[in-house]
Protein backbone atom coordinates (compact mmCIF):
# COMPACT_ATOMS: atom_id res chain seq x y z
CA UNK A 1 0.00 0.00 0.00
CA UNK A 2 2.89 2.33 0.73
CA UNK A 3 4.24 1.98 -2.84
CA UNK A 4 0.90 2.92 -4.35
CA UNK A 5 0.85 6.10 -2.29
CA UNK A 6 4.34 7.00 -3.49
CA UNK A 7 3.41 6.24 -7.09
CA UNK A 8 0.36 8.50 -6.89
CA UNK A 9 2.56 11.27 -5.46
CA UNK A 10 4.93 10.75 -8.39
CA UNK A 11 2.06 11.07 -10.89
CA UNK A 12 0.76 14.25 -9.25
CA UNK A 13 4.23 15.84 -9.27
CA UNK A 14 4.76 14.85 -12.91
CA UNK A 15 1.51 16.52 -13.92
CA UNK A 16 2.53 19.70 -12.14
CA UNK A 17 5.81 19.75 -14.07
CA UNK A 18 3.91 19.30 -17.35
CA UNK A 19 1.77 22.34 -16.52
CA UNK A 20 4.86 24.45 -15.86
CA UNK A 21 6.80 23.14 -18.88
CA UNK A 22 4.14 24.22 -21.38
CA UNK A 23 4.19 27.95 -20.64
CA UNK A 24 4.00 29.97 -23.90
CA UNK A 25 6.47 32.79 -24.70
CA UNK A 26 4.22 35.42 -23.07
CA UNK A 27 5.11 33.80 -19.73
CA UNK A 28 1.61 32.86 -18.56
CA UNK A 29 -1.17 30.54 -19.52
CA UNK A 30 -4.73 29.86 -18.56
CA UNK A 31 -5.29 26.75 -16.47
CA UNK A 32 -8.45 25.03 -15.32
CA UNK A 33 -10.10 25.83 -12.01
CA UNK A 34 -9.34 22.25 -10.90
CA UNK A 35 -5.63 22.64 -11.75
CA UNK A 36 -5.58 25.89 -9.79
CA UNK A 37 -6.95 24.23 -6.68
CA UNK A 38 -4.98 20.99 -6.93
CA UNK A 39 -1.66 22.72 -7.51
CA UNK A 40 0.53 22.41 -4.41
CA UNK A 41 1.71 25.95 -3.74
CA UNK A 42 4.92 26.22 -1.75
CA UNK A 43 4.30 29.79 -0.69
CA UNK A 44 6.96 32.46 -0.46
CA UNK A 45 6.60 36.07 0.56
CA UNK A 46 6.49 38.68 -2.15
CA UNK A 47 9.76 40.57 -2.61
CA UNK A 48 9.91 44.33 -2.10
CA UNK A 49 10.20 44.80 -5.88
CA UNK A 50 7.11 42.68 -6.50
CA UNK A 51 5.12 44.49 -3.81
CA UNK A 52 6.15 47.86 -5.21
CA UNK A 53 4.96 46.86 -8.68
CA UNK A 54 1.67 45.46 -7.37
CA UNK A 55 0.91 48.55 -5.28
CA UNK A 56 1.79 50.86 -8.20
CA UNK A 57 -0.40 48.78 -10.52
CA UNK A 58 -3.30 48.91 -8.05
CA UNK A 59 -2.93 52.66 -7.63
CA UNK A 60 -2.98 53.22 -11.41
CA UNK A 61 -6.33 51.37 -11.70
CA UNK A 62 -7.79 52.57 -8.35
CA UNK A 63 -7.85 49.06 -6.91
CA UNK A 64 -7.91 48.07 -3.25
CA UNK A 65 -5.04 45.85 -2.06
CA UNK A 66 -5.48 43.19 0.61
CA UNK A 67 -2.58 41.06 1.86
CA UNK A 68 -2.91 37.86 3.84
CA UNK A 69 -1.39 34.40 4.32
CA UNK A 70 1.77 35.88 5.88
CA UNK A 71 2.49 38.04 2.84
CA UNK A 72 2.19 35.20 0.30
CA UNK A 73 -1.21 36.17 -1.12
CA UNK A 74 -2.50 39.50 -2.40
CA UNK A 75 -5.95 40.42 -3.64
CA UNK A 76 -6.53 43.40 -5.92
CA UNK A 77 -10.19 44.34 -6.04
CA UNK A 78 -12.73 46.89 -7.04
CA UNK A 79 -15.70 46.88 -4.70
CA UNK A 80 -18.68 44.90 -6.02
CA UNK A 81 -17.01 44.33 -9.38
CA UNK A 82 -14.05 41.95 -9.49
CA UNK A 83 -11.06 40.57 -7.62
CA UNK A 84 -7.65 39.38 -8.78
CA UNK A 85 -5.97 37.00 -6.34
CA UNK A 86 -2.21 36.48 -6.70
CA UNK A 87 -0.52 33.61 -4.87
CA UNK A 88 3.27 33.71 -4.77
CA UNK A 89 4.76 30.28 -5.35
CA UNK A 90 8.33 29.10 -4.94
CA UNK A 91 11.01 30.51 -7.30
CA UNK A 92 9.01 33.40 -8.79
CA UNK A 93 6.03 31.38 -9.98
CA UNK A 94 2.58 32.80 -9.41
CA UNK A 95 -0.97 31.51 -9.51
CA UNK A 96 -3.53 34.16 -10.45
CA UNK A 97 -7.32 33.95 -10.25
CA UNK A 98 -9.78 36.46 -11.65
CA UNK A 99 -13.28 36.38 -10.21
CA UNK A 100 -16.21 38.68 -10.78
CA UNK A 101 -18.46 39.63 -7.89
CA UNK A 102 -21.42 41.35 -9.54
CA UNK A 103 -24.35 39.08 -8.71
CA UNK A 104 -26.42 39.83 -11.80
CA UNK A 105 -23.64 39.15 -14.30
CA UNK A 106 -22.22 35.64 -14.04
CA UNK A 107 -18.77 35.18 -15.49
CA UNK A 108 -16.70 32.11 -14.70
CA UNK A 109 -13.50 32.41 -12.72
CA UNK A 110 -10.33 32.46 -14.78
CA UNK A 111 -7.13 30.93 -13.45
CA UNK A 112 -3.57 31.38 -14.70
CA UNK A 113 -0.05 30.18 -13.98
CA UNK A 114 2.72 32.75 -14.42
CA UNK A 115 6.45 32.15 -14.57
CA UNK A 116 8.25 35.44 -13.74
CA UNK A 117 7.76 39.04 -12.57
CA UNK A 118 7.61 40.46 -16.11
CA UNK A 119 5.04 37.87 -17.07
CA UNK A 120 2.94 38.81 -14.05
CA UNK A 121 2.97 42.42 -15.25
CA UNK A 122 1.93 41.27 -18.73
CA UNK A 123 -0.91 39.14 -17.36
CA UNK A 124 -2.27 41.86 -15.06
CA UNK A 125 -2.24 44.38 -17.92
CA UNK A 126 -3.95 41.84 -20.18
CA UNK A 127 -6.65 41.18 -17.57
CA UNK A 128 -7.38 44.86 -17.04
CA UNK A 129 -7.46 45.68 -20.75
CA UNK A 130 -9.19 42.59 -22.15
CA UNK A 131 -11.05 40.63 -19.48
CA UNK A 132 -12.51 43.28 -17.20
Amino acid sequence: MKNISRFSDFIVESLKDIIKDNIPPCGWKKITFEDYHTYDVRSEKFTEEQLEFIYDFAKSYNLEVHEWNLGCTIKLSKLDDFGIIILKDFEDWFLVRLEFTKPFLYRPKSCYIVDQNDSLQNLLNYLMENEI
